[in-house]
């Protein structure tokens, strides 16, 4: 899916900016800052000015060399060499060339325009700022390796049942614990999902520890991450119990990650069947920045399934009944991300 860019490839002129006769505008600062809130990482270069500039934006033949010139521009302020963000931006020089400030930034990877956004600026008094020339670079990345059409037939799915082993994860006031809450729903689902034509791939099926006993949290999170990449999953769901220090907290919760456009669109899916458990509240879906979702490449979700720290719904987590209609909830959520996720890849 292309993003909405505005590609300057040819020169942009502003009645504000370089007219025959004017003096030249002038760069006061150069800043940058790497973006990881939207789907796709990117690098953003903002140049202050004292007036916009005509601008003249050209991306080399291979896509590894953005000229970006300012037209009767001067920057002495700025000149010099800049090393940025490696995977995104490898560096920049800006230099005067003649009447014109020049900025030669070097992309690591060959780059398409749709990947590059030139864009100028008005001043915002209200907030002090002032006239701006942004440049923004979008991370490259590389085609998608997991399946996103319709049903579940031929997906490899990785469903991690949370904790196990020496962690027991969250311990209810009557002892129940959340490794063996999230095994069963684990084990009631795979076959759910293996009957409508899925591959499944547990990163657990007993009661034991995925990297090894009493392994420090990012060695245990990585084994179950390596698992999901090993087999190249097209989603990788983990499953866990919340609980809180209020009995009064509860309901169910799913969290994503937006690192590809479906993160949030399987959260969504998931989240629609989940919630109708009845006996549980309905907490929505969330951002988060948890180990599992953020370091897996493809479509991850967590679901925490209601909280041990609530007396009824420990009462409810109990009954084999509710952990096989979670896993029942699941299947069906699983099936209408794909069809979702179908619907968007066309």
């Amino acid at each position: 899916m292309k993003r909405l860019i505005c590609w300057i490839a040819a020169v942009f002129l502003l009645c504000l900016g370089a007219v025959s006769g004017r003096a030249a505008s002038e760069v006061t600062d150069f800043r940058w800052v790497t973006r990881n809130d939207s789907a796709v990482p990117f690098v953003r270069m903002v140049l202050d000015v004292d007036r916009l500039p005509a601008i003249d934006a050209e991306l080399n033949r291979d896509g590894t060399v953005l000229s970006v010139e300012l037209k009767k521009t001067e920057g002495k302020q700025v000149e010099g060499v800049y090393a940025l963000n490696p995977d995104i931006v490898s560096g920049v020089r800006i230099a005067q060339e003649k009447r014109n400030l020049v900025l030669k930034i070097q992309l690591p990877k060959a780059t398409v325009k749709e990947d590059i956004n030139v864009f100028p600026l008005k001043a915002d008094a209200a907030h002090q700022k002032p006239y701006r020339v942004v440049i923004d670079v979008y991370k490259v990345v590389p085609p998608p390796t997991f399946k996103t059409t319709a049903g579940l037939q031929d997906k490899v799915i990785v469903i991690d049942p949370g904790h196990g082993g020496s962690d027991t994860g969250a311990i209810s006031a009557k002892n129940l614990y959340e490794k063996d809450v999230t095994l069963p729903i684990a084990l009631y689902l795979k076959p759910l999902l293996e009957a409508r034509g899925a591959q499944v791939i547990l990163t657990r099926e007993d009661d034991h520890d995925v990297y090894g006993p009493h392994a420090d949290a990012v060695s245990e999170l990585q084994a179950r991450v390596d698992i999901a990449e090993r087999a190249a999953a097209d989603v990788f769901l983990s499953i866990h119990i919340d609980s809180f220090v209020r009995p009064n907290v509860g309901g169910v919760t799913t969290y994503y990650h937006r690192k590809t456009v479906f993160d949030e669109t399987l959260a969504e899916a998931l989240h629609d069947h989940t919630s109708q458990v009845p006996g549980f509240d309905d907490r929505g879906t969330r951002t988060a920045n948890f180990y599992l979702l953020v370091n897996s490449t493809m479509p991850s979700a967590l679901v925490e399934l209601g909280f041990l720290s609530n007396p009824k719904e420990e009462a409810e987590l109990r009954k084999d009944s509710v952990r096989r209609e979670f896993a029942q909830q699941i299947a069906d959520g699983l099936e209408a991300y794909f069809n979702r996720a179908d619907r968007i890849s066309r």
